[in-house]
C-alpha cells in the first residue's frame, strides 16, 4: 500500500502548503521523522509565492534533498486573491521585498541544486482531488496538514461532502487571537488572509 507499511505504524500525513522558507523547514522535519511520520503526500497551495509551478518545484527540491519518493499536486488557482507575487515586507522608506525570495525560497534553490525537472512530473491529479484520494485510499488513518492557505482542502470539501468521515484530522497553522496577533495585517495570519472564504 504505501511505505508506512514497512515502517510500522506511524502516522499518515499529507501536507497542504506553499513551499516557502518555514513551510520548507516544516516539510524536512516530517520527513527526516519516520518513525512518528509518513508523509504520503505534498499538496500545493498558493501564498508565499503565486506561481504554482515554482511552489511545486521548490517541494520537489526539498523531497529531493531529504532523498524522499512523495508524490507532489499542485492546486488549483483560485479566482479571487491580491495580485502580488507573494508575501511582502515592507517599512517606511524602503522598498517593498518578498519575505521568501524570488525562488520563495530564500533565494537559495540554486544553490541547492534546483534544476528544470524540478518543474515537471507532478501527480496527474489537481491537489483537491488528490487530498481526496489519498483520504479515501486510507480512510480513517490519514492527518491533513495544511501549513499554507485553505483553497485545496475547501475545494476538497465542496466536491466531496463526505471528506470528514474519511479524514482522521485536520491540522490548520493558521488564524490570530488576540489584538495585533496577525503577521499579515494588525489582525490578519497571513494563511487565512490569503483565503479567507476558503477558511470560512
Amino acid at each position: 500500500r504505501s511505505s508506512c507499511q514497512e515502517q510500522g505504524q506511524p502516522r499518515r500525513i499529507m501536507i497542504d502548503t506553499d513551499p516557502g522558507v518555514d513551510d520548507a523547514l516544516a516539510i524536512l522535519l516530517a520527513l527526516a521523522s519516520p518513525d512518528s511520520l509518513c508523509v504520503e503526500g505534498l499538496s500545493i497551495a498558493l501564498g508565499n509565492g503565486k506561481d504554482i509551478r515554482s511552489l511545486g518545484s521548490n517541494a520537489k527540491l526539498l523531497l529531493r534533498l531529504a532523498n524522499a519518493s512523495v508524490p507532489v499536486s499542485l492546486g488549483e488557482v483560485p479566482s479571487e486573491g491580491d495580485p502580488s507575487e507573494g508575501a511582502v515586507v515592507s517599512r517606511k522608506g524602503m522598498k517593498p521585498q518578498l519575505v521568501h525570495g524570488a525562488d520563495h525560497l530564500g533565494n537559495v534553490g540554486k544553490l541547492y541544486g534546483k534544476c528544470d525537472a524540478d518543474y515537471q512530473h507532478f501527480h496527474p491529479l489537481p491537489a483537491p482531488e488528490f487530498m481526496y484520494d489519498l483520504c479515501s485510499r486510507f480512510p480513517g488513518e490519514m492527518t491533513v496538514v495544511c501549513i499554507g492557505s485553505l483553497h485545496n482542502l475547501a475545494k476538497c470539501l465542496e466536491s466531496h461532502p463526505d471528506l470528514p468521515k474519511l479524514v482522521r484530522e485536520v491540522v490548520v497553522m493558521g488564524g490570530a487571537y488576540g489584538e495585533r496577533r496577525g503577521n499579515r495585517t494588525p489582525c490578519a495570519e497571513a494563511n487565512f488572509f490569503d483565503g479567507p472564504e476558503a477558511a470560512q
